[in-house]
């Protein structure tokens, strides 16, 4: 298993390149993504290969959250490859594939026409973010030939049903989704936190004008049993950005300790015993504190 790591600001790069993290991924605000919580405050474009030296003197890589479709779009290509060509980022974390047909015309390329696609053109490695609940191997191979390398796997997906998609895409990374983070059931939001930092039901309306919409909580033992799953078909596990610097580190550090502990365990059942003990004694004491301290709560 290996992690690749959300930066908030600059600091805490340096922070998970010395802890291990074998990735880093951010956002700047002159690039649309997903979330504001994706971008370093501050960080300009022309600074970006300050932070790619960084990343690549420890040997990682270092990717950059593209992930919002808009009309103008297409504006934003001469940016992104002056994000690749000029300031050394590896690659881009998308939301639409049509992000690449752009940016492959804006540098020449026809994948339509096999002999100018096969020219010898360094090209950005392109992760492809699926939040949407209608996905499957079908949707994994049409991905793979539009050039995609990574595809991060729909939280609602579990490891038995992703195996197909795995054996097909290069490369899969997964959400981790301990106690602290969302469960995603046909776009429902499961786990958030409130100010309490107890475990609750989202309560937002979901396709109904009569009530509000919603499943049971996911069970630690059943979050953890998703790890272990996702672990053992050697997937990236991604680390989302949310909360206070220490939250952030205490969510990093967890992850890595579970991923030590899945790797010496040989059965689902053996982790999740043990793992329960370890985040119900250890960590989850010290996510409460933080979120008491800081009136932290889920972001939607």
């Amino acid at each position: 298993m290996k992690i690749t790591a959300g930066a908030c600001t600059r600091g805490e790069i340096a922070y998970l390149l010395e802890n291990g993290a074998d990735e880093i991924s951010c956002g700047l605000n002159d690039i649309p993504s997903f979330c504001d919580n994706h971008s370093i405050p501050g960080l300009k474009i022309h600074q970006i290969h300050e932070i790619s030296d960084e990343v690549h003197s420890a040997g990682k890589k270092l990717f950059i959250y593209a992930n919002e479709t808009r009309p103008d779009w297409s504006t934003r290509i001469p940016a992104l490859r002056k994000i690749f060509e000029e300031e050394r980022a590896d690659g881009f974390i998308l939301a639409d594939a049509e992000q690449i047909e752009l940016y492959e015309k804006a540098v020449g390329l026809n994948r339509h026409i096999s002999e100018n696609y096969s020219k010898n053109v360094n090209m950005p490695e392109w992760h492809m973010g699926i939040l949407g609940f209608c996905f499957n191997s079908a949707s994994a191979r049409r991905y793979r030939s539009r050039g995609v390398k990574r595809i991060i796997i729909p939280q609602q997906i579990l490891p038995c049903e992703s195996r197909e998609i795995c054996s097909i895409m290069p490369e899969t990374e997964f959400y981790y989704l301990i106690h602290e983070m969302d469960k995603n059931i046909d776009g429902l939001c499961m786990g958030c936190r409130d100010d309490s930092s107890e475990i609750r039901f989202c309560m937002r309306g979901f396709r109904t004008t009569a009530g509000y919409v919603s499943f049971p909580a996911f069970t630690l033992e059943e979050r953890l049993a998703y790890f272990y799953g996702y672990f053992g078909q050697d997937s990236f596990i991604k680390i989302v950005r949310f909360g206070s610097p220490e939250l952030r580190r205490l969510v990093f550090n967890e992850a890595k300790e579970l991923g030590k502990l899945a790797g010496k365990t040989s059965t689902e059942a053996g982790f999740v015993a043990e793992a329960s003990g370890l985040v119900s004694e250890e960590y989850i004491p010290k996510f409460r504190e933080l979120i008491r301290k800081n009136s932290i709560g889920m972001l939607h």
